[in-house]
């Protein structure tokens, strides 16, 4: 307890000293604009690192249905990719415009 003591006074302190502390307006615009920088770069590195999370989970997931699929007999494995293979011609398949008839 009383080799924390100093360090809690000093603490205390610090925070008087600071709280009296005044910046010009020049060095206040220039403390907020680091404060913004900082922030973005922190928001762009959680962005890069949630990115490569879900990466990592898409990468998972395919080679646990590649695993599966190497698993089933040799007729089951080819029904298997002839259903992916149409799923992915719809999705890349042109997109059709519906348009709306009126009658009357």
């Amino acid at each position: 307890m009383e080799t924390t003591e100093p360090l809690v006074r000093m603490a205390l302190h610090m925070m008087i000293r600071v709280h009296k502390f005044k910046l010009s307006k020049e060095n206040k615009n220039k403390a907020e604009k680091h404060r913004i920088q900082v922030e973005e770069e922190y928001l762009k590195q959680t962005h890069t690192q949630r990115q490569e999370a879900a990466q990592a989970r898409r990468d998972e997931r395919k080679r646990m249905e590649k695993e599966k699929i190497q698993e089933l007999d040799p007729e089951a494995q080819r029904r298997y990719e002839e259903r992916e293979y149409k799923k992915s011609m719809r999705r890349s398949g042109p997109r059709v415009k519906q348009l709306k008839v009126k009658t009357g």
